[in-house]
């Protein structure tokens, strides 16, 4: 007849705080599940049901139970209050990736599907890894920890928003990863994360690619105002300096880390506006038109124009559009 044990299910969202790897102490949405807060939420946006959810992977490689299903052994990063200081690294991601939601709701998408399909973060992604990606066929997006030498760990503001718009490129133009059409696909995402750094930070914003993240001189990964620099130069004109060869059996898939400076370039140019000579020797003087302009330009092409084997010529033709 007596009470033995109770068990609340209750869970709500709720406002919290992170204290980030790169960005200082910032705001967040969080989960409340009993007894635990966690880096999670589940009404985001418009349909006020949709969720972002960061998770680790404990330095593993993707988590299974052998049958596909890659969320059986996640483990989720939880606060017993909803100040989260436990994994700054963890926190960066899902307040970023928060930020770069609020940004794409601007063009009045729900999700990288637009549909309100669940955003999944996973980090501490293997170990010593130099990199982050979009996983599609898990849609699932992994940030690794750096090896400690050449990168820190791929978490900066950037690097989350350039990861959640390969996700948002697979469900618009779905441009092929190779040649071209991948230097496309890479420089969407550079675009976009340089537009979700500016839409957050303000001034604080730079035309750097992981400034935050690389551990080596000139300490960003690319630089959209000059591709000639970064740790992968790139040109910034068609077929300029360090253009890479565009076949499917060339490095890179056909260089589309290297070829992406130049449309890199391009936005940089359409928004800020600048004057010189580029890689071919021609000169230029350009106005710039501002962010916010050159980023509906963008975002109109990605999601209007451009298919699958679209190259630089079809993008050209669809921003001039």
């Amino acid at each position: 007849g007596n009470l033995t044990y109770k068990n609340s299910s209750t869970s709500y969202d709720t406002p919290g705080t992170v204290h980030t790897y790169y960005n200082g102490v910032r705001s967040i949405q969080c989960l409340y599940n009993s007894p635990y807060y966690l880096l999670a939420e589940t009404q985001r946006g418009a349909l006020t049901n949709q969720s972002i959810i960061t998770v680790t992977a404990n330095n593993d490689s993707l988590p299974s139970d052998g049958g596909g299903n890659v969320w059986a052994t996640y483990q989720y990063i939880g606060s017993s209050t909803t100040t989260f200081t436990n994994d700054p690294v963890a926190n960066n991601v899902h307040w970023g990736i928060e930020k770069a939601y609020d940004f794409y709701a601007l063009f009045g998408r729900k999700s990288f599907d637009d549909n309100g399909t669940f955003i999944n973060n996973l980090v501490h992604y293997k170990t010593n890894y130099n990199n982050a990606f979009w996983s599609g066929y898990d849609t699932v997006m992994c940030y690794g920890d750096g090896d400690g030498v050449v990168l820190d760990y791929v978490v900066g503001l950037d690097v989350a928003g350039h990861e959640l718009t390969h996700a948002i490129t697979s469900y618009e133009a779905d441009l092929q990863y190779v040649g071209q059409s991948g230097a496309l696909n890479e420089s969407f995402s550079d675009i976009f994360g340089t537009g979700i750094e500016w839409y957050t930070l303000g001034a604080g914003s730079n035309w750097g690619i992981g400034e935050n993240v690389a551990l080596i001189a000139p300490y960003y990964l690319r630089s959209m105002n000059n591709p000639n620099s970064g740790l992968d130069p790139q040109p910034d004109t068609y077929t300029g300096t360090h253009w890479a060869p565009t076949g499917s059996g060339d490095p890179d898939n056909g260089g589309v880390h290297i070829n992406s400076g130049v449309q890199n370039f391009w936005f940089y140019l359409l928004a800020a506006g600048g004057s010189g000579t580029n890689d071919l020797g021609n000169s230029y003087s350009v106005t710039g038109i501002g962010m916010s302009d050159a980023l509906n330009i963008a975002y109109r092409n990605l999601t209007v124009y451009l298919v699958a084997k679209y190259n630089y010529n079809d993008a050209r033709l669809g921003s001039i559009q």
